[in-house]
């Protein structure tokens, strides 16, 4: 039986229903279209219909006979209160409006490594300007065994590298093509442009450009072999297309405004860009002959478009995210009565409030955003006074959450592998200080005009965002671990330092090779005196030179970042007491709160003119 309409001469007809008919054409009802019953439905003759309706004879659902379906039923019961014509309903779908003449490009993007070409003399040195630094021409992509070097899609830790990119990209497309040109990126290989990104060219320059980069060429001529048939390559599927190619500059750990963003050093990427359809949305949608998988491509197009607008301004994770986080700075406003403890303690943790979208697309051709509210608790980086997280706590005497027993102690054996998989878990910035500058560096970064804050901030040594990974270094796969239990110990870890060697210094003079434990280095090259020398040291990968780096437990500390096993009695009960602090009509009500937030309204309108 219908909540919304009744049925025809007996219990329940054919045009019952929750929009206004079972039996709906495609084009003749959207998702919210009338709320109302059948025109036959309710109180008939004899019929025990719909919800409110009831029968001179039977049958309603406030008379006094009926059988479950409706029939004859008894002379009891008068008719019931009236039966509403219309019913508002208010729900978490919000309309879309589209423009009449909206239409996006789309690309295939592939992302590799790039560096800076230099200029050299005949015998192949590098041309240095009047200042003595070198002259750069141009831009090549770096390449390993004669390939480029790609990014791979499926590692989740470079998802956020490829967003930076294309954001640093779209700063790029707005100065040269107006402040309203935008791209919205899916996670993969699919790039959505709200004007025409690249340039035209002959197809015989696009067929050399596109085969200089390992692509293939489409047609008579495709090599195959190595470079693979572009039949299968989605990059060369069609070479007489729009083909573009650009060099982009990011920090590749963290974002630009973040802090000690100035630590970092640069990186260069190539952005390659082939044009593969016009999406012509505004046809599709009215179009009668518009088929299903039209219908899909558009809508999978405008829910790119939409969850590249909530990534400008909130945080998510993920290859193709369907979260997303507001700022930590606006939780304690949006997180009820339920959660407000949590900003309010000394928790390394916190419920972070956010969003989830999809695109709709009804079959009379409107569109709508399907929002919800999401809740997860994630890692914070900073206490509520602004100090910074470490992974090694004196005070709670924990290392990532573990309790331990003694600090000037190996950990225990039994205490290792648990330790281990709560530092695995983490996402992590290495901090310190190195020793003072000597007084002949100082005289000569003063005589270059640099500010003495500027100067002091050189002695701060920084790693972002980086996770315990394995040292491959090692050809013996038991030695390839992710973590040792003590820095001081040189049956643990050791290794030799060579000393730098100048040119046309007297070979017999120069020092010898000096081993070192990571304790005794970082004593002698940077004046830093481990407080707990005993304690774990982490592998965090390959670091400046190409060499993986160590770095002891407590010169890390924790960053902004997903959180494991979050299913602790407390943190489910806080769930539950949020939801049911916004259950019902308050849910809605919320979820409009947060989809109305200006940042977000701004970005969504920019995208779509």
């Amino acid at each position: 039986m219908s909540y919304y309409g009744g049925g025809g001469g007996g219990g329940g007809g054919d045009r019952g229903g929750y929009d206004g008919g079972s039996r709906k054409r495609p084009g003749e009802h959207g998702h919210y279209d009338d709320r109302r019953g059948g025109d036959r439905g309710g109180g008939g003759d004899r019929g025990g219909g719909g919800r409110y309706g009831g029968g001179d004879r039977g049958g309603g659902r406030f008379s006094g006979g009926g059988g479950r379906f409706g029939g004859r039923g008894g002379r009891g019961g008068g008719r019931g209160p009236p039966r509403p014509q219309e019913l508002q309903v208010r729900a978490n779908y919000f309309r879309c409006d589209i423009r009449d003449d909206l239409k996006y490009y789309q690309y295939t993007v592939q992302i590799c490594d790039a560096r800076r070409k230099k200029e050299v003399d005949k015998d192949g040195n590098a041309v240095l300007d009047e200042n003595g630094r070198k002259i750069f021409t141009g831009f090549e992509v770096s390449k390993f065994n004669g390939n480029a070097r790609a990014l791979v899609d499926e590692k989740e830790g470079l998802q956020t590298l490829r967003r930076r990119i294309l954001g640093k990209m779209r700063v790029k497309l707005q100065k040269d093509l107006g402040r309203d040109a935008d791209i919205a990126y899916d996670g993969g290989v699919n790039v959505y442009g709200n004007q025409k990104l690249v340039f035209d060219t002959s197809e015989k320059e696009i067929q050399e450009k596109v085969a200089e980069e390992g692509h293939g060429i489409y047609g008579p001529t495709d090599p195959g072999g190595e470079q693979g048939s572009s039949s299968t390559n989605p990059l060369a599927k069609n070479t007489t297309r729009t083909y573009g190619k650009f060099f982009v500059v990011v920090k590749p750990t963290c974002d630009e405004e973040d802090e000690d963003s100035d630590r970092i050093k640069n990186k260069w990427f190539q952005v390659l860009l082939v044009e593969t359809a016009v999406i012509e949305v505004s046809k599709i949608l009215s179009s009668p002959r518009s088929s299903t998988a039209d219908f899909e491509t558009v809508r999978q197009c405008l829910d790119v478009v939409n969850k590249t607008t909530l990534t400008k301004t909130l945080t998510c994770f993920g290859k193709s995210p369907r979260q997303f986080y507001f700022p930590e700075r606006d939780q304690q406003g949006l997180c009820g009565r339920s959660l407000n403890h949590y900003w309010r303690g000394k928790s390394n943790n916190a419920p972070f409030i956010g969003l989830t979208e999809n695109t709709r697309i009804c079959s009379n051709g409107k569109v709508f955003t399907m929002s919800d509210v999401c809740l997860k608790y994630l890692l914070k980086d900073k206490y509520p006074n602004n100090e910074p997280i470490p992974v090694l706590d004196p005070d709670n005497r924990t290392i990532a959450g573990v309790r331990v027993r003694d600090f000037n102690s190996p950990i225990p054996l039994d205490d290792r592998e648990k330790m281990e998989l709560a530092i695995k878990g983490l996402t992590m910035k290495v901090e310190y200080l190195k020793k003072p500058h000597s007084a002949d560096l100082l005289k000569r970064l003063r005589a270059k005009g640099i500010s003495e804050q500027r100067i002091e901030s050189f002695r701060k040594e920084v790693r972002k965002n980086v996770t315990m990974k394995k040292d491959f270094s090692k050809e013996d796969k038991e030695l390839q671990v992710r973590i040792k239990w003590g820095a001081d110990d040189p049956a643990i870890h050791s290794f030799t330092s060579e000393p730098r060697r100048r040119e046309g210094e007297d070979q017999e003079n120069v020092p010898p090779p000096v081993t070192y434990t990571v304790y005794s280095y970082f004593q002698e090259k940077y004046g830093i005196r481990l407080k707990y020398p005993k304690m774990p040291m982490i592998c965090t990968g390959k670091g400046r030179g190409r060499v993986y780096e160590w770095f002891p437990v407590e010169l890390l500390f924790q960053s902004f970042g997903k959180m494991r096993n979050t299913n602790e009695t407390q943190q489910v009960q806080d769930v539950l007491k949020f939801y049911d602090e916004f259950s019902g009509i308050n849910i809605v009500r919320k979820v409009e709160e947060l989809t109305n937030n200006p940042q977000i309204q701004e970005h969504q309108k920019k995208f779509s003119q």
